[in-house]
């Protein structure tokens, strides 16, 4: 492997290290619907960056997807958005920002790399930057409660290997901008699982904002087939 092979995926888990550590913290200072609706802007950010750094235009019909997408988690989150703390608030916009250096720098990476290789990378680093930030911060590593452990190892094995992985082996064959507007559906999951496991009942404006972020998914991934994007391998 090169320098640049060993780089990417190292910086893709220092990226994925201040989201964690952003986002989740957020979720303690302000609403949890305020803190998912601020990280799903990431796509903003990448479709940014990416004009910015590598000069690449989204479509106007890629624009319009994104914007639609956004709405509809908005639509979704509701009366909810209002009332959050500005440090929570700004730590979830933190997160959005590194979740878009994460995508970006794992679209790259993944151009020389294979999956699990670069997750081990990418992970392990993440891993290794957290564990010294809880040294740093005075957080404990233990002393939970056998069910603490039990929710922490499911939340690692499903969100974080099975999620994330999947989310790293599509970036091969759809750009960050796509997969980052793809993720918006984790609200509507989020309060399809709520309902069944918590019986939350969702509000009525769950219909018109999940199919809000459908249509703009589909906005998006047509933009980049048009623009000529690599759809698959």
């Amino acid at each position: 492997m090169t320098l640049r092979q060993y780089l990417l995926p190292i910086l893709a888990g220092a990226f994925l290290a201040v989201h964690f550590a952003t986002w989740i913290s957020s979720v303690g200072l302000t609403t949890v619907a305020s803190a998912i609706l601020l990280v799903s802007t990431t796509p903003i950010f990448v479709a940014a960056a990416d004009r910015v750094l590598f000069g690449i235009r989204l479509t106007q019909r890629g624009w319009a997807g994104i914007v639609l997408a956004i709405a509809g988690v908005g639509t979704i989150g509701g009366g909810d958005f209002a009332g959050g703390s500005i440090a929570g608030d700004g730590l979830a916009l933190a997160g959005a920002v590194a979740a878009a250096g994460y995508l970006m720098a794992g679209q790259r990476a993944r151009r020389d790399l294979g999956t699990l290789e670069y997750a081990a990378l990418a992970y392990g680093c993440a891993a290794a930057l957290l564990l010294v930030a809880c040294g740093f911060a005075g957080v404990p590593l233990w002393g939970w409660s056998g069910r603490t452990w039990l929710v922490v190892a499911l939340m690692a094995a499903g969100p974080q290997l099975l999620g994330h992985t999947m989310i790293n082996f599509v970036l091969k064959a759809f750009d960050a901008t796509t997969v980052t507007v793809t993720v918006m559906l984790e609200p509507v999951v989020t309060i399809v699982l709520a309902f069944f496991f918590l019986g939350e009942v969702p509000s009525p404006l769950v219909l018109p904002g999940g199919l809000a972020i459908l249509a703009g998914i589909y906005a998006v991934a047509r933009s980049q087939r048009s623009a000529g994007a690599p759809v698959g391998t």
